[in-house]
């Protein structure tokens, strides 16, 4: 692995393209680069950890988002404004969300559900520098605007403040997601960034398969 193999938020690599980085193109087969299980497979997966373990009630969010909306119902159309809890019983408890970005900001959002993982960047950003890490950390579990809203979220920083890193620290802090995480728990992997520096590509691949085999549930970003 080079140390310098830059990655960044997907936004960034789109918008950089004087630097010779470009977002790559996902395989027509979801999941064949990666030799993970057909995407049905993953998204079974990502719904059985959200479901979490602990027994929780879900209220209804009538004004819901168009994504909170999106991802709860199955019909195409129409699609109702609202947030179908009946999928998410649980809302994500007794999960652990490790959220590899910048640095996530706490909010009333979370609710005291942050969690403070290392810095693998030097030096540590200051986790509201960009934003960037807060907003997808309530994406995925805000009290209002997440899906699991009752997961417990940890920040890991693997970018700095410009919204910038190498692939060693994302490598880096798969490993220690890996290696710290408690046996028997429910655990998904956020990973919003991506790089086409192709050592740095495959480093973080088999970092990612290493965590799949683990029974994390590593979600990565596939352009915005």
């Amino acid at each position: 692995l080079e140390p310098d193999a830059p990655v960044s938020r997907p936004e960034m690599i789109a918008s950089r393209p004087t630097r010779g980085r470009r977002l790559a193109q996902a395989p027509a087969e979801p999941g064949a680069r990666l030799g993970q299980p057909p995407f049905d497979a993953l998204a079974a997966a990502a719904h059985a950890a959200l479901n979490g373990t602990t027994a929780a009630t879900s209220p209804a969010r009538p004004a819901a988002l168009w994504g909170l909306a999106r991802v709860s119902q199955r019909r195409h159309s129409p699609l109702r404004p609202a947030f179908d809890p009946a999928p998410y019983p649980r809302r994500g408890a007794g999960v652990r969300l490790y959220v590899l970005d910048g640095g996530v900001d706490d909010h009333a959002q979370f609710g005291g559900r942050l969690v403070r993982g290392p810095s693998f960047v030097s030096p540590s950003p200051r986790p509201s520098a960009d934003g960037h890490a807060t907003h997808v950390a309530g994406v995925a579990a805000g009290a209002a605007v997440g899906v699991a809203s009752a997961a417990t979220i940890v920040s890991v920083a693997v970018l700095g403040g410009d919204g910038g890193g190498a692939a060693s620290a994302v490598v880096g802090a798969l490993d220690w997601v890996v290696s710290t995480h408690p046996p028997a728990t429910p655990g998904v992997i956020l990973l919003s960034l991506g790089t086409s520096d192709v050592a740095g590509v495959a480093a973080m691949e088999a970092s990612i398969q290493a965590a799949a085999a683990a029974g994390l549930v590593p979600v990565v970003a596939a352009g915005n």
